[in-house]
């Protein structure tokens, strides 16, 4: 075959519109399709070039989220040889494990496991071991694994292997497809709390704690598995009794049953307790199968030959994660330290300046009083007859005058530096109740004595003023 022969053929072809150099085609696991030219490929992302009308786009796309990839053949790619991805053939017998270990939203993170489930989803990998031995813990961090795992439960098998799944922790085994419960273990709900100031308005605890166990109990009856039992884990107002007949077939009634028919009762609803079932009565519940080994041989009881781990990315993310999550609590604490500290000093600081402040108002208050002339107005002067029949000042030796207006305009000082002691004085009382300080003055004190510190002022600078007038005969 002539090469150039191919290569003008390809070349009025494009030219024609019938082959395109934006001809590569993505296939989505959802069925939707997206047409352009892949300008990049690899295990995790494939990006997609479009231009119309004059603008470029690009489309960077998940791998996980991938069915195909058909590179199409164009003018720079003559010979037609289409380059076509496809997901490999599953790895038979092939899992990755996840450590639902500790409390959710600190040890257990939905960062944790998504590298995981998508290069699981990549590789082939069918199956994903959680192992769970969680008390639970933060209902937002909950709500991320769950979708999360949602997301990838057409691509992967998930299996839960239960030493504890308590509270929130049980969102992980019920969203599974085989659950295998560890000697000891136990399953249940808790008695879940909510923050009374942030509910929805007409809400309460007991109304959330109820559309919870209802959530539940709706996703738990698609999956096949028992609603009531579910309901109960977290709804203590739930009225239901769940006991197995004489042919241990689990019953759920609204009262005990009468007659011979009871075997055992395993939860009796008292408005108070949750149910929390020990590793028996949690199969007898129907929600896991007795299992004593370890998750390197569950390929037994799942029937599946060549059961093997594929590698440990499941711990060594989560424990990334996690340890993420720990060295921002670390660097919160280190700034709350420093935050907490500065406000203890700044608490140090207000006592110190307050303390200081109320003696300045009071010794300038003291020296006012000291230098005060009023009170001494006779020693100054005194009208008396002349004895020329004409009224007279008589002063007393050394200047009565200059000095009463000397002393009052000390007196008048004092009282002015008092008044802004006063002003100063009353917005660091509002910033000391503000931040719980015991105050200093009584509820008014400072506002009556400032007024006391105008008037007296005010009554000096007008008497001052009738001092520096009078004159000698």
């Amino acid at each position: 075959m002539n090469i150039f022969r191919i290569i003008a053929a390809s070349a009025i072809l494009v030219s024609m519109g019938v082959l395109s150099a934006s001809a590569d085609t993505v296939k989505m696991r959802d069925g939707r399709q997206f047409e352009g030219t892949v300008t990049h490929k690899d295990d995790e992302t494939v990006t997609l070039q479009s231009v119309k009308d004059g603008i470029t786009t690009e489309l960077k796309i998940q791998m996980s989220q991938v069915e195909k990839v058909d590179i199409k053949p164009t003018a720079d790619n003559p010979l037609g040889v289409a380059r076509t991805y496809v997901k490999p053939p599953p790895k038979a017998g092939k899992y990755v494990e996840i450590p639902i270990v500790g409390r959710i939203g600190e040890q257990t993170l939905a960062e944790g496991m998504a590298g995981t489930l998508a290069k699981a989803s990549e590789d082939s990998v069918e199956h994903v071991v959680f192992y769970v031995d969680s008390q639970g813990g933060d209902l937002d961090a909950t709500r991320k694994i769950r979708e999360l795992m949602q997301s990838f439960k057409d691509r992967l098998k998930f299996h839960a292997v239960v030493r504890d799944a308590v509270g929130t922790a049980m969102a992980i085994p019920m969203l599974c497809q085989d659950v295998y419960i560890l000697p000891g273990a136990t399953m249940g709900g808790t008695m879940l709390t909510f923050d009374v100031d942030k509910l929805p308005s007409g809400k309460t605890e007991q109304l959330m704690r109820s559309e919870v166990a209802m959530n539940a109990a709706r996703a738990a009856r698609q999956r096949g598995q028992n609603e009531s039992v579910i309901r109960a884990m977290f709804d203590p107002d739930y009225h239901v009794v769940l006991w197995l007949d004489k042919k241990g077939v689990l019953q759920a009634t609204t009262s005990p049953p009468s007659g011979n028919d009871l075997g055992k009762i395993i939860y009796q609803s008292d408005g108070k307790k949750v149910l929390m079932a020990s590793r028996d009565e949690t199969i007898e519940l129907g929600l896991g199968k007795a299992f004593s080994g370890t998750i390197d041989q569950l390929g037994s009881p799942l029937g599946i030959a060549n059961w093997s781990k594929y590698n440990d990315s499941g711990e060594r993310n989560m424990q990334a994660a996690a340890d993420k999550v720990r060295a921002n609590q670390v660097k919160a604490g280190a700034a709350a330290g420093q935050k907490t500290q500065k406000a203890e000093q700044d608490t140090h600081n207000l006592s110190e300046r307050r303390e200081q402040l109320k003696s300045y108002i009071a010794s300038n208050l003291a020296e006012a009083a000291q230098w005060d002339p009023s009170k001494d107005m006779m020693e100054y002067t005194k009208w008396a007859s002349a004895g020329d029949g004409e009224s007279r000042v008589y002063t007393t030796p050394g200047g009565a005058t200059n000095i009463y207006t000397d002393k009052a305009d000390v007196a008048i000082m004092a009282l002015y530096k008092a008044m802004q002691g006063v002003d100063e004085m009353i917005g660091l009382e509002k910033q000391a109740a503000a931040i719980g300080l015991k105050p200093l003055y009584k509820p008014g004190e400072l506002d009556q004595m400032r007024q006391q510190i105008v008037i007296k002022g005010t009554f000096l600078e007008k008497q001052r003023s009738t001092m520096s007038q009078i004159v000698r005969f």
